[in-house]
């Protein structure tokens, strides 16, 4: 999308299909939620943070179409989830900028420092690059069981042509 068009503000409406997407740079947060398979309190949450990502979204209810009309007015430290439109798919990311991880409370201090140390070493072990989401699957013992996606601060909206 060019720079004009990220300043426009759309009128959005119920039924129609936008793309969204964060106005400000790195403002765009991913996290995904990793249980333990055998101890099921034990939970990893892990956060990437993007330059800028995209969304699709059909709004399906006048309330959909309030909380996307405000969010293009938001500011920087407010959250749009994406998640909680009935009608959402991502769409793409671009430009990693960080990867945050974050252990529950039930987790014991030994455990945190296995899957930190594991996690820090990019899942590289001496073979072949794992990342993340494999280390904690296929090493670790975890399962991905959530993921969501949160925009801080305004967000821009462009109108798509539904391709059915």
């Amino acid at each position: 999308m060019s720079e004009e068009n990220q300043n426009d503000i759309v009128e959005v409406e119920i039924g129609k299909k936008y793309l969204i997407g964060n106005y400000l740079k790195k403002m765009y947060v991913e996290r995904e939620f990793f249980r333990h398979e055998s101890n099921p309190n034990w939970i990893v949450t892990v956060e990437v943070g993007w330059r800028g990502g995209q969304v699709l979204i059909t709004p399906t209810n006048q309330d959909e179409v309030d909380q996307l009309n405000n969010a293009q007015y938001a500011e920087s430290d407010q959250e749009f989830d994406p998640y909680s439109f009935e009608e959402f798919e991502p769409d793409s990311t671009w430009d990693g900028c960080w990867t945050d991880y974050f252990f529950s409370e039930s987790m014991p201090e030994e455990e945190q420092e296995r899957v930190q140390a594991a996690l820090e070493e990019d899942g590289d072990d001496g073979e072949e690059w794992l990342g993340y989401f494999s280390l904690l699957e296929e090493r670790l013992g975890y399962r991905s069981f959530d993921m969501d996606t949160i925009i801080y601060g305004r967000v821009w909206v462009q109108s798509v042509e539904d391709e059915s």
